[in-house]
């Protein structure tokens, strides 16, 4: 009688170098919550696309010289940018807000944005301004995934470029290094007023608990990671009560002088 066959070949390793996020999708919760604040106006915008229940893209804006801008880069650079972000194609991310720049969307105002993309284990992340992406571990650990384009950051550049800089502001009226927007404003762009994003990529590792993408408004308020902890440690896990209650908290600061947008991405 012949042998039994041969069993099948076991598949090769994976290589050392994979990150263990990419072994198994991890199911994503979203969600955020804005207000007003003490402002008279509300020029934060925020939204969110989900893909599947493991790639999800999410974007905060906030408006300066009107809610236009903020408004119509929430509207429409999640989908033309989150293709891009989750192929890790920074070229591609760079042409989406060239043109973004070139187009009708980038009248009416300026604003500063913070936007996010996961696919594949992999967290991307893009941002111009000062809307700031923390990353919370389940060690407690908190992680400042990017560096706000603040004039203090910039300084260095902002002089090479011939900036004024008048009472910690661009031409003694803009906070930010950076903004989208700026074309169909009564005064001219100022000086050294950079457009270009930062884009950062994290391998997201199994104790990654959640991220908070927020606003200033959010971060000015609760000025301390502590604060932003202890609403995590307080609340049930479930992101939209969780962003509730981080603006809630942020609402009840006496340092809370600006509109509040809070958007939290959670990693089961």
């Amino acid at each position: 009688p012949l042998p039994p066959p041969l069993p099948p070949p076991l598949p090769p390793p994976l290589p050392p170098s994979l990150p263990v996020s990419l072994l198994r999708p991890r199911r994503l919760r979203c969600a955020y919550e804005a207000s007003k604040g003490p402002r008279e106006f509300m020029e934060d915008f925020a939204a969110v696309v989900e893909w599947s229940e493991s790639a999800v893209c999410g974007v905060v804006a906030d408006g300066h010289g009107g809610p236009d801008c903020a408004e119509a880069a929430c509207a429409g650079l999640p989908s033309a940018l989150g293709a891009s972000a989750v192929r890790d194609d920074d070229e591609a991310l760079e042409k989406v807000v060239a043109d973004f720049q070139r187009s009708d969307k980038s009248k009416g105002g300026a604003c500063v944005a913070g936007f996010v993309a996961l696919g594949d284990g992999l967290l991307r992340i893009f941002h111009v301004g000062d809307c700031r992406v923390l990353l919370f571990k389940d060690s407690g650990d908190v992680i400042d995934l990017v560096t706000p384009h603040t004039i203090h950051n910039e300084r260095e550049r902002l002089t090479a470029q011939g900036a004024s800089i008048i009472d910690g502001r661009l031409d003694g009226k803009v906070v930010c290094a950076r903004a989208l927007g700026w074309n169909d404003i009564s005064s001219p762009r100022p000086a050294g007023l950079a457009a270009h994003p930062d884009v950062s990529t994290h391998p997201l590792a199994p104790d990654d608990a959640c991220l908070v993408l927020g606003t200033d408004g959010l971060f000015d308020a609760l000025d301390t990671t502590t604060r932003i902890q202890k609403v995590l440690s307080d609340v049930t896990p479930v992101p939209d009560l969780v962003a509730k209650a981080l603006v809630a908290k942020a609402l009840e600061q006496d340092a809370c002088t600006d509109n509040v947008t809070a958007l939290i991405l959670f990693f089961d």
